[in-house]
């Protein structure tokens, strides 16, 4: 059966044709799209990059498509080139519901730039500075071996670990990120004995510790800036009051035995004693010891609907809020008022003590 030396058309039978003809498809679409933007746009096509970049790419193709043998580059780069086209669905991904996961992890990646440049910096540091200092001993063992004529074989090994800074800072990576048991067993067999110690501290601080860090630090600043994007915030609210909906219309539809819409004091209560409804309510931070009362304040009518039982359950959901309590806070002061207004009012037809002798609520009403 043959494989590796098998030709493509052989492999894969027509497939050259499916492109040829998709080229031929896709190519005049492109460029269609690239002249209704140019005449609707007009002086504003000429303000957003990614119009330069479809000019570029419809260029290309055109150029690959009629002057095919006479470039002087490969055809296959401009093609190669034109599949960064696919760079512009990334401006899709923030605009399309279904693609949240896609758009959180580049979201991550663009805030996570910055830590991987530092991390890169501090650990690049740290490794060619190990390079230099390892560089330099093994480099004796070398020449001192190749002078001697002895362990040739293992002498021209130790050269391709750690022969110039270059080869050295690259076994460093290796030894940390990598295979580090085969180069410290070189180290010891050729060197000396003490590069057992310095491969086992090397890669418990830097291969482990230093690591583990960098990647803790890393997964911190990529939630963070994931957590932080307003667009993921906004649509992690909007799923949360989607799935808020979906649940108390399902807890509606399987307390509403009648089915005429609406739930009576009877049902509420009814499916309100359910221990395992109890125990669902709770975990959506919803206690209900008083289930009367909970039908009181979500009621309108003596009876609930399904849009009432959602707003309802979502008020009284969590502890209290500090806007509630400003309100809760203002709606007692208006009531103060209007006692102490009437109080007043008594006083001074009855003589009366003052207001303040009298109540407590006085404190309330100056505040």
């Amino acid at each position: 059966m043959r494989t590796y030396d098998a030709p493509g058309t052989e492999l894969w039978p027509g497939a050259g044709d499916v492109f040829v003809a998709s080229e031929w498809v896709f190519g005049p679409i492109f460029a269609v799209e690239l002249v209704l933007k140019i005449v609707g746009m007009r002086f504003l096509f000429f303000l957003d990059f990614w119009n330069y970049f479809d000019t570029i790419m419809v260029t290309a193709w055109f150029v690959d498509t009629v002057f095919a043998g006479l470039l002087p580059v490969d055809p296959m780069l401009l093609r190669l080139a034109r599949l960064a086209r696919l760079l512009r669905l990334m401006r899709l991904v923030r605009k399309l519901k279904g693609f949240d996961a896609l758009y959180i992890l580049t979201t991550a990646l663009r805030g996570s730039v910055t830590v991987l440049l530092w991390s890169f910096l501090m650990l690049f540091l740290l490794q060619l500075m190990f390079a230099l200092f390892l560089q330099r001993v093994v480099s004796d063992s070398i020449e001192s071996n190749m002078a001697n004529n002895v362990m040739v074989a293992e002498s021209k090994e130790l050269f391709l670990y750690f022969g110039t800074c270059s080869r050295c800072l690259l076994t460093m990576f290796e030894i940390t990120l990598g295979n580090w048991p085969p180069v410290a067993r070189l180290l010891q067999d050729n060197v000396a004995e003490a590069f057992t110690a310095f491969s086992i501290i090397h890669k418990i601080t830097i291969g482990y510790a230093l690591i583990a860090v960098i990647n803790g630090v890393f997964l911190k600043e990529t939630f963070s800036a994931a957590d932080n994007d307003d667009k993921i915030m906004m649509r992690n609210t909007e799923k949360k009051r989607h799935q808020h909906i979906k649940k108390m219309k399902s807890l509606f539809e399987a307390a509403d035995e009648t089915g005429d819409g609406v739930l009576d004091h009877e049902e509420f209560i009814q499916v309100m004693t359910d221990p395992e409804i109890v125990n669902w309510l709770a975990a959506m931070d919803l206690q209900i010891s008083d289930p009367n009362m909970v039908f009181d304040m979500v009621a309108e009518d003596g009876n609930i609907t399904a849009e009432q039982l959602v707003k309802g359950v979502s008020r009284l959901k969590g502890s209290a809020r500090s806007t509630d309590l400003h309100l809760l806070t203002l709606d007692v002061k208006k009531l103060t008022h209007m006692v102490q207004d009437l109080w007043l009012g008594y006083s001074s037809r009855n003589g009366s003590v003052s207001w303040e002798l009298v109540t407590p609520l006085s404190a309330i009403a100056q505040n």
